[in-house]
């Protein structure tokens, strides 16, 4: 008979009574009863760094004899999780096994000196360059809530011999292992008008295709604009199980955003448990656009909102989604007048765009701020954690800009930073409580070189010190970044 020994996790094989035997396997042969003892030994602790962040682990005595790793992040850097023998944020406490830290850094689109995917710390340092604009098609792209993963869009076939159509593209930033996640035809357009989005554990991307799942022919809307029908679908990372969320035609489009001159300002957005999609679609009936939701499958598609020409004098336009922390509401700007509560018919058209915010569970719409400036209030966004929603607001000459942050019961509005001159495309860093975002200055020594990279640290009070830059001060940058870190 042949004996094999398996070592539970965090010990390793030791040897075997028979002295013949040294590896785990052991043939022996009997005749009678015999006793063969394997022996298992606690596993050194092992530990590996990975992701392009950069940190230490420090090795720390903890009780009964095991050992407690802490994760120290170099200055600007962000700890993202354990791999292996620990795994999650939390502590890490072990007698023995191999375990990885993941730590990440900011990602941002620059156009110079180079067009490229660039990588660096929130300290501003360490800059180094991910992808040139010969692997990315455009500057859109997202990453995972880790920033491991990196979703780009890009025109090269998928054995790299060649230029065909935009596809989606994963690129793993620990293993460096690039894959095509979608393989459309030469006549469609992947990612078309905004970016991809990661579902909350990593594992799913969410992204626009002008790819009908019923035709690939790109058919002109009824009413003569240049707007081509488009649909949302999911792929897995590793690009499997593509699914189409929606299945519209010409005539019905999922939009891309409102307006289409702001970064950043999605048309869809994951519930924070990852089972389910909402997205702003306009549909023929009205010609209004309205909210909906769906499974990632495309199942139990439902309309949230209900916004129509019987009860509003025009379109509200929604954009900029933002799922809340707890799951209950969704934020997302709209055309609405300045009441505080709407219901059924209550609905009011305005020039003016405002904070509003969808109950999940009925769709009842509330409005939070009152604006009455035509400006367009853009990029709202839920911080990672609580009820506030962070939005920035241009003044009526859009010449300056102001960010703004609001409790999304329309209670406890702050002033976090105002009186700049351009910002765009704010996206939180996984820390929960730095903003960043692109403003081309004033920059601190005077003048301006252009866009940068800047970071506003949000203080639960409401107060914020002023923003300071991340990126060099000696080249201009396109942030377009659309992650969450």
């Amino acid at each position: 008979m042949v004996l094999f020994a398996e070592p539970s996790p965090g010990y390793v094989f030791g040897g075997w009574s028979v002295a013949a035997c040294t590896q785990p396997f052991c043939p022996v042969t009997v005749s009678a009863d015999k006793q063969v003892t394997a022996t298992f030994l606690l596993e050194p602790i092992s530990v590996k760094l990975i992701g392009p962040g950069r940190g230490t682990v420090q090795f720390l005595g903890a009780s009964g004899g095991a050992t407690k790793l802490v994760p120290v992040p170099e200055p600007g850097y962000t700890f993202v999780g354990w791999r292996g023998a620990c795994t999650g944020r939390g502590d890490c406490v072990l007698s023995g096994g191999r375990v990885q830290a993941a730590f990440s850094e900011v990602f941002y689109y620059a156009r110079n000196p180079t067009f490229a995917l660039n990588g660096i710390s929130l300290a501003g340092t360490n800059q180094h360059q991910i992808s040139t604009l010969a692997a990315l098609s455009s500057s859109w792209y997202a990453v995972d809530a880790d920033g491991l993963n990196l979703a780009y869009t890009s025109n090269l076939t998928p054995d790299f011999a060649g230029s065909g159509r935009d596809n989606l593209w994963a690129l793993d930033l620990v293993t460096h292992q690039v894959r095509a996640l979608t393989q459309f035809a030469d006549s469609v357009n992947v990612a078309r008008g905004m970016p991809g989005l990661f579902s909350p554990d990593g594992q799913t991307l969410a992204f626009f295709s002008d790819q009908a799942p019923t035709s690939t022919v790109e058919e002109q809307l009824p009413n003569g604009n240049s707007w081509y029908g488009n649909n949302l679908f999911t792929v897995k990372r590793d690009g499997t199980g593509m699914k189409a969320v929606t299945n519209y035609l010409a005539g019905e489009l999922v939009l891309l955003s409102y307006p289409f001159n702001y970064e950043n300002t999605r048309a869809f957005t994951w519930s924070p448990d990852g089972k389910q999609l909402a997205f702003v679609a306009r549909l023929p009936v009205d010609g209004y656009a309205n909210l909906f939701t769906a499974g990632p499958d495309g199942s139990n598609l439902a309309q949230l909102a209900h916004f129509a020409s019987s009860t509003l004098s025009g379109d509200p336009q929604p954009y900029s989604l933002s799922w809340s922390p707890d799951g209950k509401k969704i934020g997302f700007v709209c055309r609405l007048g300045p009441v505080q509560t709407l219901t059924g018919s209550e609905y009011r058209f305005s020039n003016a765009p405002n904070v509003c915010t969808a109950a999940a569970a009925d769709g009842a719409v509330s409005l939070l701020t009152n604006n009455t400036s035509t400006a367009e209030v853009v990029n709202a966004l839920y911080a990672p954690v609580g009820n506030t929603i962070v939005y920035l607001e241009p003044d009526g000459e859009m010449s300056t800009y102001t960010f703004r942050s609001i409790a999304d019961d329309g209670t406890n509005p702050r002033l976090l930073s105002e009186n700049r001159n351009y910002q765009a495309a704010p996206v939180w860093h996984v820390d929960g409580t730095t903003l960043l975002f692109e403003s081309n200055g004033p920059l601190p020594q005077g003048g301006s070189t252009g866009n940068h990279i800047w970071q506003l640290p949000v203080g639960a009070d409401g107060g914020s010190p002023q923003p300071v830059t991340t990126t060099p001060y000696t080249y201009d940058y396109t942030f377009n970044d659309n992650n969450d870190d």
